[in-house]
């Protein structure tokens, strides 16, 4: 396949592709509708999914769903990612640190260049040990990951072997260097791009709602919640928490969503479970304010979609919600401290405020967030460092 108009020519290699995974996925989503519209031509070779094709065609691009996930980095599927990328003339091949699937290609002499997205991995300990709330967890979470320091050898190669490596968010490449981690000298920052949806209008409950979306787990924060309503249930006695996303586990704890409702009055939650797109947009329309007390996210997308959706928010310093959300009303603390929980009183207290934080958040989205412009930053880079 010939560049159009003088493009790119890209391959992505994630096992995240809608409608399989969750953040990265719809950040490689996004970003390849972006850079097509652009004049430059995308491959994604991803996992394969129910009721899917194996091969389909797009404008400017072409999906394989290539193996099942726990296949993807297997020597076997690396010689028909080159294949493809052969096939396609690709300038560039981007991965993703997580699971270290591209550490066989990075091994490989005869291959594009290969770019790795810094995303979220286990070599990296604050983001690893995010995953605990309790003491006891740490230890149980260190012996899983001996037991797989075979992929955990296989991230940290990915990661140093890269030609380039991009990262959302300036939190994580610091943590890695931090580390001691030896990345290339083409690492930059590129932030994740979001849909603006163009005729957004929010519509308030009556009630106070507080909105957090994303899969239920500690490394979210779920654990701040219980005193976060106390808290914010004492000034605004009619609140509600609502929570869209997947249940899940932790170590020693079978259902996070089971553990979650044991410490929260019953009339102080609803959980919403995993939306489909209109129904999240519902939710969104109808919260006060959004959360994101995260014990880490790179780059929390759920931050992205409110400040899309001129949503106010109320997010962790913990990664990278802290550049995200500079130069706003939206305010940042930490989330096991009160200053997290008065924060959130003040928007939901504030009617105005809210208002002001929320169109901070989409002016700033519009500006810097936009797929178009994520996918000219995306192009410049490697148009100059190619």
């Amino acid at each position: 396949m010939e560049k159009r108009n003088g493009g790119l020519n890209i391959l992505f290699f994630n096992w995240e592709y809608p409608p399989n995974g969750s953040g990265i996925g719809r950040y490689n989503a996004i970003i390849t509708a972006a850079l097509r519209r652009k004049g430059n031509f995308c491959v994604t070779v991803t996992s394969t999914a129910p009721d899917l094709p194996l091969v389909e065609e797009t404008d400017g691009g072409i999906i394989y769903r290539l193996c099942a996930k726990e296949d993807m980095g297997a020597p076997e599927q690396v010689g028909k990612l080159l294949e493809i990328a052969a096939r396609h003339k690709a300038d560039i091949i981007e991965g993703a640190d997580h699971l270290g699937h591209c550490a066989a290609l990075l091994r490989n002499n005869n291959r594009p260049p290969v770019c790795i997205k810094l995303h979220y991995n286990d070599v990296l300990h604050d983001l690893r040990y995010a995953q605990a709330a309790y003491f006891w967890q740490r230890p149980l979470i260190w012996l899983a990951c001996v037991r797989q320091r075979q992929r955990l050898a296989a991230e940290r190669f990915s990661i140093e072997a890269a030609d380039f490596v991009t990262a959302p968010s300036k939190a994580i490449v610091a943590k890695a260097r931090m580390q001691g981690l030896n990345l290339p000298a083409s690492t930059v920052t590129l932030p994740n791009p979001v849909e603006l949806p163009k005729f957004w209008h929010n519509a308030e409950a009556e009630k106070p709602i507080l909105l957090m979306v994303g899969r239920i787990d500690f490394g979210k924060g779920i654990q701040y919640l219980p005193n976060l309503l106390r808290v914010v249930r004492q000034r605004f006695p009619s609140a509600v928490l609502e929570i869209a996303g997947a249940d899940s586990s932790a170590r020693g704890i079978p259902s996070l969503l089971l553990w979650l409702s044991k410490r929260i009055e019953s009339d102080a939650l609803q959980y919403l479970g995993v939306l489909h797109q209109e129904s999240l947009d519902a939710a969104y329309r109808r919260a006060w304010v959004v959360l994101s007390p995260s014990k880490w996210d790179t780059f929390p997308n759920s931050v992205l979609e409110a400040m899309s959706r001129s949503k106010a928010v109320a997010a962790s310093p913990c990664g990278g919600a802290q550049e995200m959300l500079a130069g706003t009303e939206n305010p940042v603390a930490r989330p096991d401290r009160l200053e997290f929980a008065e924060a959130v009183c003040r928007l939901l207290a504030d009617c105005g405020l809210r208002r002001r934080a929320g169109a901070q958040g989409r002016s700033k989205a519009e500006r810097e967030y936009a797929p178009d412009k994520a996918a000219e930053a995306y192009v410049r880079f490697f148009e100059k460092n190619l």
